[in-house]
């Protein structure tokens, strides 16, 4: 997760190669840690809890957590950094450069798409809902496997509720979108990686 350039239209410039951590699904994020806490790799940094589900934000490298780009309670969105782990060794703790700084949008530029990665569009215009009702469990989550035409989310639109069904059997990878967004005809909800043939 490390390394890559951040583009929505606003500029944020990493000045050295270091680990920054992005957000793998939307939520709001919650964390105890601080600036300057010592991290191991594999440890929590904190989690994200969206779609009535809470998921871990972990290390992929140890050092020192320099910077939080984003603040215990505050919203991400897939892609979105989070912070930067400066690795052990190093003499000055790079920093992030925003400017235009409504980061909540941003999104990593994907450098080569992932060939086994297939996205899941909504086929109609309409309210995204994770689950089929309030009170009921969400489809998917992520890692969950689902199998072909198996529904993954419902849209609503002009009081009509319409599944939107997986194009192949596969692990839910990414989760694009929040419980309750509007969404428009053809955009990304989920990213699924299909099972080998």
């Amino acid at each position: 997760m490390a390394h890559q350039p951040v583009d929505n239209g606003n500029t944020v410039t990493v000045t050295k190669k270091v680990p920054v951590i992005f957000s793998q699904t939307v939520g709001t994020f919650h964390t105890t840690l601080r600036p300057g806490t010592p991290i191991t790799l594999g440890a929590i940094i904190g989690s994200i809890t969206g779609l009535g589900i809470s998921h871990d934000v972990t290390a992929d490298i140890g050092g020192t957590l320099s910077v939080l780009l984003v603040h215990d309670g505050e919203p991400v969105q897939f892609g979105q950094p989070i912070g930067i782990i400066v690795p052990p060794g190093s003499s000055e703790p790079p920093t992030p450069v925003v400017t235009n700084s409504h980061v909540g949008a941003a999104r990593p530029v994907a450098s080569a798409p992932d060939p086994t990665l297939r996205d899941i569009t909504a086929l109609l215009a309409g309210t995204f809902y994770a689950a089929p009702a309030p009170d009921a469990p969400p489809y998917v989550s992520l890692q969950s496997h689902v199998a072909v035409d198996q529904p993954v989310c419902i849209i609503e639109a002009m009081k009509m509720f319409n599944e939107i069904p997986a194009p192949c059997s596969g692990t839910i990878m990414e989760i694009l979108v929040t419980n309750g967004t509007l969404v428009e005809k053809d955009q990304v909800l989920f990213r699924i990686k299909a099972d080998s043939a």
